[in-house]
């Protein structure tokens, strides 16, 4: 009998963990995207553009690119954020980290970023966004979790075709929830 019980509850515990979570009707959903770009010549620039972000005062992603095909150049912040406030690293191959952040959170959307990549051969590759983390403050500066909208872009080279990752799904929305100081990511319906 006990350990039918248990059973029964380790399931129950599994199925509500495993349920995807909701958007609450009028809920926003923060739009981060990474354009794609065909390159034309030596190097391109790939702007990252975040939309719908009324009120959010923090972002961090990180941007994947294949460091075989493409060699950051330079990364250059929007106007969306004031720029002391953006801070990115390009010191790996394959990955840029960003984080910015705006005390009184954002206003409207727009371009929060740039990267100016060299071409260095005639691949192309596919940009992702891993590890992103959003946050918007409401009137009283209360921290909460966002909704976000993900698109991946790339840079196509020579009239050929983007690259995709393998498994790379366009406009998930993900839902962010802050727990103890780190991010739980779940896929949301």
């Amino acid at each position: 009998m006990r350990l039918r019980s248990a059973v029964l509850i380790l399931i129950a515990v599994l199925l509500l963990a495993a349920a995807p979570c909701v958007l609450a009707e009028g809920e926003a959903v923060v739009s981060l995207s990474v354009a794609s770009v065909e390159a034309t010549g030596e190097t391109v620039t790939v702007p990252i553009t975040i939309l719908d972000c009324a009120r959010v005062d923090s972002v961090q992603f990180n941007l994947n690119y294949d460091s075989a095909a493409l060699k950051v150049v330079s990364v250059n912040p929007g106007r969306i954020f004031p720029a002391e406030y953006v801070v990115s690293n390009a010191g790996e191959p394959n990955r840029v980290r960003f984080a910015c952040i705006c005390a009184e959170g954002l206003t409207k959307g727009g371009e929060m970023a740039s990267v100016t990549f060299e071409v260095l051969g005639g691949t192309g590759s596919a940009i992702t966004l891993t590890d992103v983390v959003i946050t918007a403050i409401d009137a009283g500066y209360v921290q909460s979790e966002s909704y976000i909208s993900l698109t991946d872009g790339g840079v196509a080279v020579g009239g050929g075709e983007l690259l995709q990752e393998a498994g790379d799904e366009k406009g998930d929305v993900l839902a962010v929830v802050l727990q103890g100081g780190r991010a739980d990511v779940d896929d949301v319906q």
